[in-house]
């Protein structure tokens, strides 16, 4: 049945519209609703020139390191594998076997560390920056709030 569908070429605009009674469209026209709205939004609270700082930062890293644990790790993974995409080097932590901090030590002043997370927020996130920061590493961070735990250290941060 999935096989035939994608055949088919998914649902055309008229059957999307004739079907979109159904709860499941009700559920998927909702997603997106709440998509499109957060990313309209996006423009109004970018701070620019945090954004430019956080760019120039990255962007003369030797390496990048990318934290993020639980809910903000898919990001994490996706900011990697776009990164290395693009030929940029980085290396996304990810704590298996618990060695995040022990890699994070070879982290030199002349790489950075970009810290991703979010409301519910985790305790290893913070405690990985707060390392690096300790050691003159440049910190930048992707976060949803200014009061996030590592907000005291690190500049700059793009919400």
């Amino acid at each position: 049945m999935f096989k035939a569908h994608l055949a088919g070429g998914g649902l055309s605009r008229d059957r999307w519209e004739s079907a979109s009674s159904s709860e499941a469209a009700r559920l998927v026209d909702g997603f997106i609703g709440s998509c499109t709205a957060a990313l309209a939004g996006v423009r109004d609270r970018l701070d620019l020139a945090q954004f430019e700082m956080m760019s120039e930062t990255l962007a003369a890293a030797d390496l990048i390191y990318i934290i993020g644990s639980k809910r903000a790790f898919s990001l994490v993974s996706y900011v990697s594998l776009a990164l290395a995409n693009l030929g940029v080097r980085n290396l996304a932590l990810d704590n298996v076997g618990s060695t995040a901090f022990e890699l994070l030590r070879c982290a030199a002043t002349s790489d950075a560390v970009l810290a991703i997370s979010f409301t519910p927020y985790n305790s290893i996130t913070p405690e990985l920056a707060a390392s690096a920061a300790q050691r003159g590493v440049p910190i930048v961070s992707l976060t949803d709030s200014a009061s996030a735990r590592w907000f005291r250290f690190r500049r700059p941060t793009l919400r």
